[in-house]
């Protein structure tokens, strides 16, 4: 191994090492459950908003939408998981653990980047639900889970990517 292999396996571990620290307090919200409803609720409120801009007749209570579709109301609960959270934590933790950039940069590259995981997922959750609402609940959990869950996690990827590369 040359000196160039040794300092980039380095810095690969160090990587690891801060991104498994910041994952701490990821996994400990994880496990113990916690949640800020009233995030939850400011989410719901924009979801309502959104979702009766196409047209749908929308009530919000607390972190419910009840959406109004011929004589049915579909009541949507949402989560503390459908607000983003996830992506915004793992983007974060990206940022802070890579070896790139300032601190100021970082900043800088956050305040673009976690605006931008707020409107993707504000657009996966309004697309999922508008499918749901015009081909049935039965696919919410297709598009949902395989579709978009898998996506989100290519674009915080993929967000984070674009500074680390932009950088070096």
């Amino acid at each position: 191994m040359n000196t160039k292999d040794i300092a980039s396996l380095k810095s690969a571990v160090w990587f690891i090492v801060k991104l498994n620290i910041l994952a701490i307090p990821f996994f400990l919200i994880t496990y113990y459950g916690y949640s800020i409803p009233e995030f939850q609720n400011i989410w719901a409120a924009a979801l309502g908003q959104s979702i009766s801009s196409f047209g749908y007749e929308t009530a919000t209570s607390d972190h419910t939408v009840g959406v109004k579709v011929e004589n049915t109301i579909h009541q949507i609960g949402f989560s503390w998981d459908s607000t983003g959270w996830k992506s915004l934590y793992a983007l974060t933790a990206l940022v802070f653990a890579s070896g790139v950039g300032t601190l100021r940069n970082k900043l800088r590259f956050l305040a673009f980047g976690l605006p931008l995981i707020i409107f993707v997922n504000l657009l996966r959750v309004v697309t999922t639900i508008l499918f749901a609402l015009k081909f049935g609940f039965q696919y919410f959990d297709f598009v949902h889970t395989f579709l978009w869950s898998v996506l989100m996690v290519l674009f915080v990827i993929g967000v984070w990517y674009y500074l680390f590369f932009r950088k070096r």
